[in-house]
C-alpha cells in the first residue's frame, strides 16, 4: 500500500525572497526580539495595470489580497514591500527544493495541478513526496511528518502536510483541514474525507457550482449518488476524482528526475553493514547502469554512489 505525502507551501513565492535581505533592502530597522514577518507581496503588470500576485501572511492579515490592485493594496497599508513576480526564480526554487526533499524518499515530484482558482493560492507550490517503504527510517510516518514540517521553516518556509493512501486525499487534507498536518490512516479516507467539501477532489470551478446548485456540498455527499446519474450530468471526470481520492483508480506519481539522468537503485528489508554486502549491490547497480546506458549508447566517465543510512543519514 503507498503512502504520499502533498506539501503544500501557501505562501511559496514570498518565501522564496529572502525576509533578512529584503528588509535591508527597504532599509527596515527591527529589535530582535521583534524581528517578525513583514507584509509582503509580489506584483505583475496585468493588461496595462500592476496587480498583487502573492502575498504573505503578514500582508494577508492587513487584508491584501492577490488580484488587488497595488494602487488599492497601497491604500490599505502604504508600508507594503513590494517585489516583482519572479516566475523562472519560482520555479528553479521549486526544483532545488524537489531535489532537497528526496531526504525522505526518493520519489518527489512536482505538483502541476495547482490551477484550480477556488482552491490554488497564487504564489503557492505544492510536492509530492511517495514515502512508502520510507517511514521506519524516522521510527514512523508521525515523526517523519514532523521533520519534514520543521525542516520547512527552518529553510524559511511555510507548510502544510497531508499524509494518506492516494495522492488525492492527501492533497485535501493538506489544504482543507486546520492543522498544519494531517495523517490519514491507511484504508480510512473515504470515512475521513466524508465531511470535506467538495471541491477538495480537485474539480474545475463550473463542476464544483453544479454540485452546489444540487445540494452536494460535501465529499461524503456524493458518496450515496448512483454513479449514473453523476456520469450523465457530469461526465466520467467527477467519478474519477473520487475513484483516485479513495484509492479506486490509481493515480501515477512520476518522480523528479534532473535530465539527462541515469540512476538506478537497490532497497533492503533490513540494514546491511557488511562490506561485501555493499560490494555485491554496487556489482549489481552498475550491471543494471550499464544495461541502460548501451540501450541508450552512452558510456559514463564520473558515477555518484550513495548510501541511506538508517539513521538517515548519507554519504556519496
Amino acid at each position: 500500500m503507498k503512502r504520499i505525502i502533498s506539501l503544500w507551501l501557501p505562501t511559496f513565492a514570498t518565501d522564496r525572497l529572502n525576509q533578512t535581505k529584503i528588509k535591508a533592502k527597504y532599509k527596515i530597522t527591527v529589535n530582535e526580539k521583534q524581528n517578525k514577518e513583514f507584509p509582503l507581496a509580489t506584483v505583475q503588470k496585468l493588461n496595462g495595470v500592476k496587480r498583487i500576485l502573492a502575498v504573505n501572511n503578514a500582508a494577508r492579515l492587513e487584508g491584501i489580497k492577490t488580484g488587488y490592485t497595488l494602487a488599492d493594496a497601497k491604500a490599505l497599508f502604504p508600508e507594503l514591500l513590494i517585489e516583482k513576480a519572479d516566475y523562472i526564480n519560482d520555479s528553479k526554487t521549486l526544483e532545488t527544493l524537489v531535489k532537497a526533499f528526496q531526504r525522505y524518499s526518493p520519489w518527489t515530484a512536482i505538483d502541476l495541478n495547482e490551477t484550480n482558482p477556488l482552491v490554488s493560492l497564487i504564489g503557492s507550490g505544492s510536492i509530492w513526496i511517495d514515502i512508502t517503504g520510507c517511514a521506519h527510517l524516522y521510527d514512523g510516518e508521525h515523526p517523519l511528518v514532523k521533520d519534514l514540517y520543521n525542516y520547512c521553516l527552518r529553510i524559511g518556509y511555510q507548510a502544510r502536510i497531508g499524509l494518506a493512501d492516494t495522492p488525492g486525499a492527501a492533497w485535501a487534507v493538506a489544504r482543507f483541514n486546520n492543522a498544519l498536518s494531517t495523517i490519514i490512516p491507511p484504508k480510512s479516507q473515504k470515512e475521513a474525507l466524508a465531511h470535506y467539501p467538495v471541491v477538495a477532489l480537485r474539480l474545475d470551478p463550473t463542476t464544483t457550482e453544479k454540485l452546489h446548485n444540487l445540494g452536494l456540498n460535501q465529499i461524503g455527499d456524493v458518496y450515496n449518488v448512483p454513479r449514473a446519474p453523476l456520469t450523465s450530468r457530469f461526465g466520467l471526470g467527477l467519478l474519477q476524482r473520487l475513484d483516485q481520492i479513495l484509492g479506486l483508480e490509481n493515480e501515477p506519481i512520476s518522480p523528479y528526475r534532473s535530465k539527462p539522468e541515469y540512476l538506478v537503485r537497490i532497497s533492503f528489508p533490513e540494514p546491511i553493514g557488511n562490506k561485501q554486502d555493499i560490494k555485491f549491490a554496487l556489482d549489481k547497480l552498475l550491471i543494471k547502469l550499464c544495461k541502460v546506458l548501451e540501450k541508450n549508447n552512452l558510456g559514463a566517465r564520473l558515477l555518484k554512489f550513495s548510501i541511506f543510512r538508517i539513521d538517515n543519514t548519507h554519504m556519496s
